[in-house]
């Protein structure tokens, strides 16, 4: 009986601490992220930022690296969470290594050829699995493809194909294969935090930093 009293109190006592602490704060973001990390990490980071900061209304897209650093260059976004490339400067946040996932419930991973599921967008990340089974000759075929981190979820979960995430993501549906299985490593992502240079706001810096914050 007395949860839901202590919730609302928690609550009450939250927004009343950003109404003093932060009463200056107002205005929007424009945020971007990358697919893997929007249902994983962001419920958190909203309401959180939220709870501090009430007056600052902020949007989301959630869209693969490549998509996110045009929308940022041309000031479509303040801030944008991505998988760094080489020439990527940025407020760095962690490395997450990529590994390779299959069913928890099926061993499709023992096919051959391997049927894999890799991301329909033509970027770097898409060719990591491809380069890393060539690497030690393993047959391999694309057998499915997609836009979004979800969709390769479902496929894989299914026992439809493996593919790769980001380790800190990996859901209980899924296990991760390693070398003593056949599977070679596969590179280590670097996450960026990047800030359009046309951002500038005092709401766009809380931002920032309480993703650096929620995610170091």
């Amino acid at each position: 009986m007395l949860i839901p009293y202590a919730r609302r109190m928690m609550l009450l006592h939250e927004e009343t601490v950003a109404a003093i602490q932060k009463p200056e704060v107002a205005g929007s973001v424009r945020l971007g992220i990358i697919d893997e990390y929007a249902s994983h990490y962001l419920p958190e980071i909203l309401a959180t930022f939220a709870s501090t900061f009430p007056n600052v209304l902020v949007t989301v897209r959630c869209e693969p690296s490549v998509s996110l650093r045009p929308l940022l260059s041309k000031g479509e976004l303040d801030l944008a969470l991505i998988t760094g490339g080489p020439d990527d400067k940025g407020e760095f946040i962690r490395n997450d290594p990529a590994v390779w996932v299959t069913s928890a419930k099926h061993n499709i991973h023992e096919q051959d050829p391997l049927p894999l599921a890799v991301f329909k967008t033509d970027n770097t990340v898409r060719k990591w699995p491809m380069e890393a089974l060539d690497s030690i000759n393993r047959r391999y075929r694309i057998a499915y493809e997609s836009p979004s981190d979800t969709g390769m979820q479902a496929i894989v979960a299914a026992g439809l194909a493996v593919s790769f995430l980001l380790q800190s993501v990996v859901p209980q549906s899924l296990r991760i294969l390693g070398p003593s299985e056949g599977f070679p490593e596969l590179p280590v992502a670097k996450i960026l935090l990047k800030k359009s240079p046309s951002a500038t706001s005092k709401a766009v810096e809380c931002m920032a930093q309480h993703i650096v914050d929620e995610m170091r």
